[in-house]
């Protein structure tokens, strides 16, 4: 039986923790310390930390300046759950 809701994409907890890192092009830009912690520069791209972490690893993960937990899984309902068809299941 598949539960109602289920884990979403991992984000930023409080709007202070967001960031768009996207708009960044070098390392240097994207790891500034204007927005220390909260970008991440990976296979010259800059990321959020945030940004494809699994729930557990997300729910855990904290900032490095305050060392406060930063990212969280929001709930989401589960599009598997009742009388849904199972083609929209994957």
């Amino acid at each position: 039986m598949d539960p109602k809701k289920i884990s979403g994409a991992c984000i930023a907890k409080k709007s202070k923790y967001k960031h768009d890192c996207a708009k960044y092009v070098t390392s240097e830009q994207c790891l500034n310390e204007n927005h220390a912690g909260l970008c991440n520069y990976d296979n010259d791209v800059c990321n959020h930390v945030c940004d494809g972490l699994k729930k557990n690893p997300c729910k855990k993960f904290t900032n490095i300046i305050n060392d406060k937990r930063m990212c969280k899984a929001p709930k989401t309902k589960n599009p598997c759950k009742g009388c849904n068809p199972k083609t929209t299941c994957g």
